[in-house]
């Protein structure tokens, strides 16, 4: 999106205006890390209360197999 916004295009937005030309470029990769840290973030908290309502209902047994090198 930011090559896009490098070339005219109205790819990127911030406060609901188009970012033209390198502000686009230079703004686009921080708007990528923001937005997947965000998704990260909701996946992460969604797993970890899936898990734990999961662990109510049956319990969570792990094991440990020992890899032994010949």
């Amino acid at each position: 999106m930011g090559v896009c916004a490098l070339f005219g295009l109205d790819a990127v937005k911030w406060n609901n205006e188009s970012l033209h030309g390198l502000k686009g470029l230079l703004v686009s990769p921080l708007l990528g890390i923001f937005l997947a840290a965000v998704f990260a973030a909701i996946g992460g908290i969604g797993i970890a209360f899936g898990l734990w309502l999961y662990s109510k209902f049956r319990p969570l047994n792990l094991r440990i197999v020992e890899d032994n090198p010949a």
